[in-house]
């Protein structure tokens, strides 16, 4: 949960300016038809935890499309590091956006362009959902909407999120916290906002990135400290009958962290409460966040 504070410094193409000054042209790309890509980070004591895998999905992203950024990983950490200092904000929300900028005529090809890459970094505090709701975990629907996984915007975040818009507003209107959506083969894929996984008999199974999913960075380190505690892993496509019968479920994504999936559909996975599996996860999750961004 982020908070958006209209007084705060954002960074825009290379200058600091007050968020309620600051504007991009209305005809760039990002903005007219969602010809861009972003990263939500955490930053914890001023430090983006992950920020070389972040910025590592954001170059993948930005090949794919053919757009070229010139400011380099040293100098977008140091304009995050800045923009995090000006702000004062030790526990934050951070998002970079790249949009391919402002074209010299309308249409789909991008043709000569007017201006380079638009780059915008915000960074708001972070409110975290309290202890209770990762207790309770969060309810989910299984929304109509489907992951196309044929589709390659499907593993990179691009700034045409209707999908997951539409798959989060059938949820709301469902009255739950999240809407899981299933690929175009029925496969489960992923959450509007994050991604899934399932523990059964003491395995854990996550969908792999060929379902269509987004390859999370916290789903990264979950998969790396599974690894580093011994647990069976796989990554494997998962049926919603299997995701239904599971042991228990969780939900990962940058700013949440981990967080149990304990009801789908109005009927519970396993006894319906964080499970002990997710419980010693997000506690190794926990430690190595504050271990890396720890100053």
């Amino acid at each position: 949960m982020e908070s958006l504070l209209p007084e705060n410094t954002i960074y825009v193409n290379g200058a600091f300016v007050p968020a309620t000054g600051a504007h991009i042209s209305a005809l760039d790309r990002g903005f007219a038809i969602g010809d861009g890509v972003f990263e939500t980070m955490r930053a914890e004591n001023g430090r983006v935890f992950r920020l070389a895998a972040h910025l590592h999905r954001l170059r993948g992203a930005l090949r794919s499309l053919d757009i070229t950024v010139h400011q380099s990983d040293a100098e977008l950490e140091t304009a995050l590091g800045d923009l995090l200092a000006r702000n004062g904000l030790v526990h934050a929300s951070v998002r970079l956006t790249v949009s391919r900028g402002v074209p010299e005529a309308r249409g789909i090809l991008p043709g000569r362009m007017l201006s380079g890459p638009t780059v915008v970094i915000q960074a708001m505090p972070l409110s975290d959902y309290p202890a209770e709701k990762y207790a309770a975990g969060f309810t989910a629907v299984v929304a109509s909407v489907r992951r196309n996984e044929t589709s390659p915007a499907s593993r990179i975040k691009s700034c045409n999120y209707l999908d997951n818009v539409f798959a989060r507003l059938e949820a709301a209107a469902a009255g739950a916290d999240e809407g899981l959506m299933l690929n175009i083969a029925g496969h489960v894929a992923c959450g509007s906002i994050c991604n899934v996984f399932a523990v059964q008999k003491g395995r854990l199974l996550t969908p792999p990135v060929s379902t269509g999913i987004l390859p999370g960075i916290t789903r990264g380190v979950v998969l790396e400290i599974a690894a580093r505690e011994g647990l069976p892993t796989a990554e494997a496509d998962l049926a919603l009958s299997a995701l239904r019968a599971s042991d228990e479920a969780f939900l990962t994504n940058s700013l949440i962290g981990l967080m149990p999936l304990t009801q789908l559909d109005g009927r519970p996975i396993g006894p319906g409460t964080l499970g002990p599996l997710t419980r010693l996860l997000r506690q190794r999750y926990l430690t190595l966040l504050a271990a890396e961004t720890h100053q």
